[in-house]
């Protein structure tokens, strides 16, 4: 049976996952469940309900999330790691909402990956597979996305390997192009005439949001 962690450095979600991970990995399903009840409950803690004024907390709080495609059982849990690490990361200036739209359309993305996502050389030759030319531009714009999404974003995507998915370098390259900002009402009218399939996928998310 695993014990409630006493370590003080684990009472830290992000580290948490790292070890519901590491648990999986090692096919210690038992340690993995109990980790992830854990992270969630820091979860819980940091981001309290509301109050009865509608104020919040401690910020704002993750929304559960729900994967905007059906998922494997595997898949379901990936994504649900995936999703705590996103929402946990302190990005400046970014919702949970825009965390949210970010989140789908960059799983989405990501489970039509069969890289090994740490090796950058694969993940290039997918990318070049699948856009040609403008895989570079695309690959450049991701970079410029980190950078500005600050220190916790690069950190995680270098730790996990994340970085080096394709499906999360085309969402970081939309996020820097400014596509997330495109309201629910502009992206049913774009999406009609849009020639790009992947911005055209995300255009189409964006709209079901209203």
């Amino acid at each position: 049976m695993t014990e409630p962690t006493s370590n003080p450095a684990l009472q830290n979600p992000q580290q948490l996952l790292a070890e519901a991970r590491a648990a999986k990995d090692r096919g210690d399903l038992k340690a993995h469940a109990d980790l992830l009840a854990q992270a969630t409950a820091r979860y819980q803690a940091d981001y309290p309900e509301p109050d009865a004024h509608g104020g919040d907390q401690a910020g704002e709080r993750p929304p559960t999330y729900e994967p905007p495609v059906p998922l494997t059982e595997a898949q379901q849990a990936i994504a649900q790691d995936f999703a705590a690490d996103v929402h946990g990361l302190d990005v400046p200036n970014v919702s949970v909402e825009q965390k949210g739209a970010f989140l789908d359309f960059a799983l989405a993305e990501a489970l039509q990956d069969t890289v090994n996502t740490r090796d950058e050389a694969q993940a290039m030759t997918v990318l070049r597979t699948r856009h040609g030319g403008p895989a570079e531009a695309l690959v450049d714009d991701a970079r410029r996305a980190v950078q500005a999404l600050g220190p916790q974003v690069k950190d995680y995507l270098e730790r996990t390997g994340a970085g080096n998915s394709p499906g999360v370098i085309q969402a970081l390259a939309l996020w820097q192009r400014g596509a997330f900002k495109v309201s629910p009402q502009e992206a049913r009218q774009r999406m009609i005439s849009e020639q790009d399939p992947a911005l055209r996928r995300l255009l189409g998310m964006l709209a079901a949001r209203s």
